[in-house]
């Protein structure tokens, strides 16, 4: 008998419009962040460095 599993690792995507933080999974906006997400991934708002995040329509299924 053979398993084959997937692993799959659950990103955290930032969301941060400061020009000074750069790296991986680092939105300027919050739409860009929602349409990179996939399930498991995490998001986090982080405090506004100008002024705000823009409109967020959320339309991923919650799988839970």
């Amino acid at each position: 008998m053979l398993f084959v599993a997937t692993l799959t690792k659950a990103a955290i995507l930032r969301v941060n419009n400061n020009p000074n933080v750069t790296g991986a999974n680092i939105y300027s906006n919050a739409q860009a962040a929602h349409d990179a997400a996939t399930a498991g991934d995490t998001i986090h708002l982080e405090p506004v460095a100008f002024g705000n995040y823009g409109d967020l329509n959320v339309s991923k299924n919650n799988p839970y």
